[in-house]
């Protein structure tokens, strides 16, 4: 996920959290709008991977407190924020652990919206509509869970696991059911074979006759640089108003 630090409206859900982790966030930071600031004065402890974000239209209000954390993998360099202050309740590896795990969401949402079919429900009403995607998500999961549990028993990977494969195997089992047949018993033994395949692409993965070409550029690195005096005064205003109420 990317933070737009122009958005004051997501300040609810990344502003710095102290202790609690119970509202943990973890974003990409970097790009146009991604200006920090350093040593603005407006938290007590302020070392070299704290910064603010800070806006001038929202002085009034206090500012988002984050953990910039630099990653490097060979020649790219990520950064990414947390509102985990605290490097011993979410340390620096675990951010990225948990940052690289999104690609799992990314998979989730492409099986769902283009595996299953799901990427626009079939209802015209809002409720009915939210009733049917909530049915829907509800499948997966007893499809995941289905299958999961036999690809465990046999010591595989569930990372794995191949929606497309469990998907046909049982639609076959319930096109059996359909003609009358007599209960699939090989069913839970199939949806523990639903894997992806592990081969090695040759080729490029680019499809054939995509239209949608992204040129973006990448996110750059995040401008940050230290609060000037203007600033300061305006979060000294802000503490000793704060300290009124």
């Amino acid at each position: 996920m990317r933070f737009d630090p122009l958005n004051w409206s997501e300040r609810k859900n990344s502003e710095a959290a102290g202790d609690d982790i119970g509202g943990l966030a973890v974003c990409w930071f970097g790009g146009m709008g991604s200006e920090g600031l350093r040593e603005l004065g407006y938290f007590e402890r302020e070392g070299p991977d704290l910064v603010y974000l800070w806006p001038e239209r929202n002085w009034h209000e206090p500012p988002v407190v984050l953990r910039l954390i630099v990653r490097r993998e060979g020649k790219k360099t990520m950064h990414l924020v947390t509102n985990v202050l605290d490097r011993k309740l979410l340390s620096n590896r675990s951010v990225g652990i948990l940052y690289e795990m999104r690609w799992g969401v990314e998979v989730f949402y492409r099986s769902f919206k283009q595996t299953l079919a799901k990427k626009k429900m079939l209802s015209h009403s809002p409720a009915a509509a939210r009733c049917e995607l909530t049915w829907a998500i509800f499948g997966v999961w007893l499809l995941q869970c289905l299958s999961v549990g036999g690809i465990l028993s046999r010591k595989a990977d569930p990372l794995r696991w191949s929606a497309a494969r469990a998907r046909n195997r049982v639609r076959k089992s319930m096109r059996k059911a359909l003609k009358g047949r007599c209960q699939d018993r090989q069913l839970a033994k199939d949806l523990a074979q639903m894997l992806k395949d592990d081969y090695k692409r040759l080729g490029s993965k680019k499809a054939r006759n995509w239209p949608h070409k992204k040129k973006e550029a990448p996110p750059g690195s995040p401008k940050i640089q230290s609060a000037n005096a203007e600033q300061k005064r305006a979060v000294k205003r802000l503490k000793k108003k704060q300290s009124r109420e």
